[in-house]
């Protein structure tokens, strides 16, 4: 099923495009309110309806693509960026098949063949959704939105044999071959991506290690704890933990939870706690733990954590243990 967050992410797509949130959530039972509250669910029969509102609002029968193609890594939580670190194309489809239905929201389920002959292997795209709109706009969103992510995280392009789909070729079925440069199969037994190059365990150009370990590790964390705890200070420290390396801020940390800055404020004033109060949280948490185990020097720790300079994090460390790095170090286990 979709995730609020991601549907979240659909109507600033269409407010983009001039749409407001009332026209996207018409007739689904949704309100924005909700979206924001926990344990919001979202069935199918309110994804078909949303997808519908959206495709008849642009009246674009190609939304899917259009959305893809715009799709920011950001969008995607912690999930994405676990894939754009991981090691291959292997470790970025199981991140899908482990994690995507319950941290990003995805009625499309993927399963790769090795070998058959014609292409190093084929990945292929089932989809949960009845046949129909809804059905090719999900499968659309995520083919252009594996090209564009694909393409930017492989050396070279990424090339194609062939694309095969299940359903009738859409009036708009040129999109397809042009996207791909490749033979492309209508009305075919199942949906098939057949992958010439790279192959599933070249690495990647965007591959980081350490932080593919780290973002990994949360997001099994997350994953576990998605259907009971979706507090919003929970969710801060997901938007904390996708910003490393930037400088944290409540009006950014607001508006990634699709929320006002007055209504963060409150929420978590509800739950017990304060933005300052998580971060900090937050940074000694991180820095307790990469420091001893992770094998990252002060100074790159710093950084990740969004100071400007060594100076103020050492200060801040040596506040919260009442140690310098140093001594933390010497004796921990």
């Amino acid at each position: 099923m979709l995730q609020p967050q991601r549907v979240i992410g659909y109507i600033k797509a269409m407010a983009r495009l001039g749409h407001d949130a009332n026209q996207v959530l018409a007739n689904t039972g949704l309100t924005v309110k909700e979206l924001n509250l926990r344990h919001t669910t979202i069935s199918a029969v309110q994804s078909q309806a949303l997808i519908r509102n959206m495709v008849a609002l642009t009246e674009n029968e190609a939304l899917g693509f259009e959305l893809g193609a715009a799709t920011d890594i950001s969008e995607m939580g912690l999930l994405g960026h676990a894939m754009v670190a991981a090691p291959s194309f292997r470790h970025t489809i199981t991140l899908w098949q482990t994690y995507a239905a319950s941290l990003y929201g995805t009625h499309m389920q993927l399963s790769v063949q090795e070998s058959d002959g014609r292409s190093p292997w084929l990945l292929f795209m089932d989809e949960d959704l009845t046949r129909g709109l809804g059905y090719r706009f999900c499968l659309e969103e995520y083919l252009a939105m594996a090209y564009s992510l694909g393409n930017s995280m492989s050396h070279a392009p990424v090339q194609y044999h062939s694309l095969s789909l299940v359903y009738d070729p859409p009036k708009h079925h040129a999109l397809y071959s042009g996207l791909f440069d490749c033979s492309v199969e209508f009305n075919a037994p199942r949906n098939c991506l057949a992958v010439a190059a790279p192959q599933l365990d070249t690495p990647l150009v965007t591959r980081d290690d350490y932080l593919y370990g780290v973002y990994r590790q949360y997001c099994s964390r997350l994953s576990k704890r998605e259907g009971e705890d979706n507090q919003v200070s929970y969710r801060i420290h997901n938007y904390l933990l996708k910003g490393l390396g930037q400088t944290p801020a409540v009006e950014a940390a607001a508006d990634s939870l699709g929320m006002s800055v007055r209504t963060l404020k409150r929420r978590l004033q509800e739950e017990g706690t304060c933005f300052r109060q998580l971060l900090a949280e937050f940074r000694q948490d991180f820095a307790r733990q990469n420091l001893t185990s992770g094998g990252l020097r002060a100074k790159e720790v710093a950084y990740l954590l969004g100071y400007q300079d060594t100076k103020p994090f050492l200060r801040a460390f040596k506040g919260w243990t009442g140690m310098t790095i140093g001594e933390y170090q010497r004796t921990s286990p």
